[in-house]
């Protein structure tokens, strides 16, 4: 089994990407998804907000794992050891058809069993499907430099082909309803 993660620049695609093969498979989904709640691009303050990946968008205080302000951003690691670390755990307990990790990056740099129990999802039996950003973070190298981990860069050009492509690597390990 192979593992994908996928890297690009900023609003690329990388996460619609993950909507297709979701939807496309029909799989059933652990782990967790991120995203940027109403106010990305109107307040002088947002936040960063995670969920359980098989759950619906809440953009609310208890989902929220980093504020963004013209001072700076400033990660909620107590949220990522707590809540972050509960979803992981779920999906590992749950066994989904893929654990999507959307996305692995620097506000977890502080978050150690966080970052442990991520690592621990590809040792699982359970395809994943995650994200990293361009740079990569110290702490993901324990992933992607595995040999059963492949990451692919989107691009404006390649990501309907990468849609494609992996919604056939995921549909083997997806169960008959």
């Amino acid at each position: 089994m192979i593992h994908y993660f996928l890297t690009g620049e900023q609003q690329v695609g990388k996460s619609t990407i993950i909507d297709k093969v979701i939807k496309n498979t029909g799989a059933r989904v652990g782990g967790f998804r991120t995203a940027f709640g109403p106010d990305r691009f109107s307040a002088e303050y947002k936040f960063l907000y995670m969920r359980d990946a098989a759950e619906e968008f809440v953009p609310d205080a208890e989902h929220a794992i980093a504020r963004f302000s013209p001072e700076g951003i400033m990660p909620f690691t107590a949220r990522f050891e707590s809540s972050g670390l509960e979803i992981v755990n779920r999906a590992l307990t749950e066994k989904p058809d893929i654990i999507i990790l959307d996305e692995c990056g620097r506000l977890e740099s502080e978050a150690l069993n966080f970052q442990e129990a991520v690592i621990s999802t590809l040792d699982s039996g359970i395809p994943v499907l995650g994200v990293i950003p361009k740079r990569i973070p110290p702490w993901t190298r324990k992933m992607i430099y595995r040999d059963d981990v492949k990451v692919l860069e989107v691009t404006v050009e390649n990501r309907n082909r990468l849609a494609v492509m992996l919604t056939g690597e995921y549909m083997p390990y997806v169960r008959q309803k």
